[in-house]
């Protein structure tokens, strides 16, 4: 815990703020888990205060990259405090862990959304094709360093990969948010209730999540979309489908991380388990399965033990 005054928790956060932006090639991976950190620093005092504090180390936080040429970084930096502040009013709320997760989710696409619009004039299309451009470019610039060879296994590896890129980026750009929402919510939870829980913030725990029950029509409207239409409209649903299969795996490792609990598993059977079936596609499928199964037959009710309460 952070125990100077008000200065002292401003420049300790001022420094959190900045240093990924001022190391090169870190700045990106800020956003996956400054915002858990900063909730847990500030979990002693009132949300006004806290985002008092916060806001002053952002601001000086930003006029410090603009005087250091980093500009383009600021609005990552907006990024991190608007999920920090999210983090601080769930906190402030007793949200549980599954709703903070799900509305820091939605806030960062939102934001990137908006970011898009204020940078295209409103053309979403355009903003979209812009970066679609640009990743592809990056990826090729990449290949070509390992590229010397010209192997044709290669060049249509690549062709494979860029195919995917191009269909599939917004539902990747999504659950690269998902797992950012997903690490600020556990970094923020861990932090909270070390020394001193506060009964119900980002609770329960892992083992017992589980999201709206409700979230499964937009995926069975996406998948009857995804079959039944055309063009754009199957990409989209396509892209609908990959992101909140992302959302049942969650709830799917919650239900194995109860059964883990369950049955004792030691930890040198459950972490390799976990491990297989999450770099495999079929386990990551069977995964996702689960979760979506666990919507209908909630398999955690038929469990013979007393399940691990919430914090």
């Amino acid at each position: 815990m952070v125990r100077n005054g008000p200065f002292g928790r401003w420049a300790v956060i001022l420094l959190v703020l900045a240093s990924p932006y001022l190391t090169v090639g870190f700045g990106s991976l800020s956003q996956f888990f400054i915002p858990g950190l900063l909730v847990g620093m500030m979990r002693d005092i009132d949300i006004k205060y806290a985002c008092l504090i916060v806001g002053a180390a952002f601001i000086s936080a930003a006029l410090l990259l603009l005087k250091v040429a980093a500009a383009g970084n600021v609005i990552l930096l907006v990024q991190i405090l608007g999920c920090a502040i999210l983090l601080l009013f769930a906190r402030s709320k007793v949200w549980s862990g599954p709703k903070t997760f799900l509305a820091c989710l939605i806030y960062f696409l939102l934001y990137v959304v908006s970011v898009m619009a204020v940078g295209s004039n409103g053309n979403l299309f355009f903003a979209y094709s812009e970066a679609k451009r640009a990743v592809i470019n990056d990826l090729e610039q990449a290949a070509s360093l390992y590229n010397n060879t010209h192997r044709p296994e290669f060049e249509a590896l690549l062709n494979q990969f860029k195919t995917i890129v191009a269909n599939f980026l917004p539902s990747l750009v999504g659950l690269s948010f998902l797992t950012a929402s997903l690490v600020n919510v556990f970094i923020g939870a861990r932090l909270i209730h070390k020394g001193h829980p506060q009964k119900g913030v980002f609770g329960p725990e892992f083992p017992m999540w589980k999201m709206l029950d409700h979230l499964v029509w937009l995926g069975i409207l996406a998948g009857a979309l995804a079959l039944f239409g055309q063009g754009w409209y199957v990409v989209c649903a396509e892209n609908c489908l990959l992101f909140i299969g992302g959302i049942y795996f969650v709830q799917g490792l919650s239900v194995m991380s109860f059964f883990f609990k369950v049955f004792n598993t030691p930890a040198f059977i459950k972490w390799p388990v976990i491990f297989l079936l999450t770099v495999q596609w079929y386990g990551i499928l069977t995964v996702a399965t689960i979760g979506l199964f666990d919507v209908w037959f909630d398999f955690r009710s038929k469990a013979t033990m007393t399940p691990p309460r919430g914090v």
